[in-house]
């Protein structure tokens, strides 16, 4: 007989079809919670295999990802990134991304998958750290996102920052020049959003 973490591996890569399914809400945290079921038994790679699988299976209108101290590799990320444009009636999608590291490579991935999501109205991001988040990595992303998003709306908040060096008279230009976004900048955190114009 299989013991039960094979049996509930087993489930999650093989979803059953969810026609009806409109919002989908999923927390995935490390050592915390119904995730503690898994550790020890590569957590990590199930994921990655499910989000490949679900995408299959299900087609939400409303997608919500939390990532709690969860420390996704690049084969977790490209498989994220991979499937948000299958999701043809997705519409409204939220990533928060708490107390883990991405690199800029990492956000450039996310990034990549993000653009070609041309049926999404609505994307909100949330990375909070709680080690200083280098500003090179956040500004690289926030320049592809500017240019190349294809949706009406983004919401971008990321916070734990070096304020000084977001403050400095160079960061603000550049800041500045990036098209069709709106930022507020705080001690430690950025808020940035795009830009509704008159003729869209």
């Amino acid at each position: 007989m299989p013991n039960p973490d094979t049996k509930a591996i087993k489930k999650m890569q093989q979803p059953k079809k969810m026609k009806n399914l409109k919002s989908m809400t999923m927390k995935l945290g490390f050592k915390t919670g119904w995730s503690s079921y898994f550790d020890g038994v590569g957590t990590e790679q199930i994921f990655a295999s499910w989000i490949r699988s679900f995408s299959a299976v299900a087609n939400p209108i409303h997608l919500s990802f939390t990532f709690d101290k969860f420390q996704m590799s690049h084969n977790t990320l490209n498989a994220l990134a991979t499937v948000l444009p299958k999701f043809t009636n997705l519409r409204v999608f939220f990533l928060e991304i708490l107390n883990m590291k991405l690199r800029e490579f990492d956000m450039m991935v996310l990034a990549q998958g993000m653009v070609q999501c041309k049926q999404m109205e609505h994307l909100t991001l949330k990375y909070i750290d709680n080690q200083v988040i280098p500003m090179l990595d956040v500004f690289q992303f926030l320049v592809l996102m500017s240019k190349h998003a294809p949706f009406p709306k983004f919401d971008f908040f990321f916070r734990k920052l070096f304020y000084p060096e977001w403050h400095s008279p160079e960061t603000r230009h550049k800041l500045d020049e990036l098209e069709n976004i709106q930022y507020v900048l705080t001690k430690q955190s950025i808020h940035v959003s795009k830009i509704q114009l008159i003729n869209e």
